[in-house]
C-alpha cells in the first residue's frame, strides 16, 4: 500500500471533481482531502505522525480545517504539482570529506517536494493550498556575521543515486562543487537554494536541473549557477515545475560559510 500512495503518477496526478466525491491523496508524509461544490473547493490536509499511532490514513477526521476557495467559474479539476521548498535546505554529505584544490565532485541529494494545489479559473491559476510533503526543522546556517534560515533535511549527499518511482514526493537534485582554490577545502553540510531550482521527470523520477557551486577562496567571490536544463542522468526528462525565484542563472557569493561550512551555529548533528 506504502508504494501505491508514493508512485509518483499516484502522487502528481489531477484529481477530477466530476464525481462529486471526496478524494483523497497521500503524498510522503501529508494527507490531502478535497471535494468541491458548485463554484466552492474544499481542501484539508494533515500530516502523518510516525512516531505516534497508525490509523486509517484515509479516514477524514472529525476535526479537520478546510481551506476554501470560491472561484469565479465551475471548476472540475484541481491540480497537484511539486514544488521545492520556500527557503534553502541544509544538508549533510556521507561522511566530511576534503576537496583537494582545482578537485571537482559531483553529488546527489534527495530532497522532500512541497504540495501545489491549485485550480484553473477561467484560465487563472489560483492557488488553493501549498504545503510541505515532509514536515522539516528550521535551523541557522552560517555564522554570527551572516546565514541564512533553513531547513534541515537527514538524506545525506551520495556520490552516486539510483532512481525510486516510488518515492515520487522526493526529487533529486545534482550537485556539482569545485574547488577553484590554491587549497584544500574540508566540506561538512551543504547549503542549497533550492528556491532557485526547475522540477523535471522523465516518468520514474523527479529531478531538479544541476547546480554548481564554484568555490575560490575564503576572501574571494564564489559563483552559483543553476543549469535549467534536464540532469545528464535524466537527459530526456520533461518539465514539470518551474523555479519559485526566476532571475538570473549566475549568483555571485562573498563568503563560503553562505554555502559550505564546518561548524554552523545551531545546526542539529544528526
Amino acid at each position: 500500500m506504502t508504494d501505491i500512495l508514493n508512485n509518483i503518477d499516484y502522487c502528481w496526478s489531477d484529481v477530477d471533481l466530476r464525481d462529486g466525491q471526496l478524494h483523497f491523496r497521500q503524498i510522503g508524509d501529508i494527507s490531502i482531502w478535497i471535494k468541491h461544490q458548485g463554484k466552492e473547493i474544499f481542501v484539508a490536509h494533515r500530516h502523518i505522525n510516525r512516531n505516534g499511532p497508525q490509523s486509517d490514513i484515509e479516514s477524514l477526521p472529525s476535526d479537520i480545517s478546510w481551506v476554501r476557495r470560491v472561484c469565479r467559474g465551475g471548476i472540475d479539476t484541481v491540480k497537484i504539482r511539486p514544488v521545492f521548498p520556500d527557503i534553502p535546505v541544509v544538508v549533510k554529505p556521507e561522511s566530511t570529506f576534503n576537496l583537494s584544490k582545482k578537485a571537482e565532485i559531483k553529488i546527489y541529494v534527495r530532497i522532500p517536494l512541497w504540495v501545489h494545489i491549485y485550480a484553473l479559473d477561467k484560465g487563472e491559476e489560483v492557488t488553493i493550498l501549498e504545503a510541505p510533503s515532509v514536515l522539516l526543522s528550521k535551523t541557522w546556517f552560517g555564522d554570527f556575521f551572516e546565514g541564512d534560515i533553513c531547513y534541515w533535511i537527514s538524506s545525506g549527499a551520495k556520490t552516486e543515486v539510483e532512481p525510486d518511482r516510488n518515492r515520487g514526493h522526493l526529487a533529486i537534485s545534482p550537485v556539482h562543487l569545485h574547488n577553484q582554490s590554491n587549497d584544500d577545502l574540508t566540506v561538512a553540510k551543504l547549503s542549497l537554494r533550492v528556491p532557485n531550482l526547475t522540477i523535471f521527470s522523465d516518468g520514474e523520477q523527479l529531478w531538479s536541473d544541476q547546480m554548481e557551486i564554484d568555490y575560490r577562496g575564503e576572501n574571494e567571490v564564489g559563483e552559483i549557477r543553476f543549469s535549467g536544463h534536464p540532469p545528464q542522468k535524466a537527459p530526456k526528462a520533461t518539465l514539470i515545475t518551474k523555479p519559485r525565484i526566476v532571475e538570473k542563472n549566475i549568483h555571485p557569493f562573498k563568503s563560503f560559510t553562505s554555502m559550505i561550512n564546518i561548524n554552523s551555529l545551531g545546526l542539529p548533528t544528526g
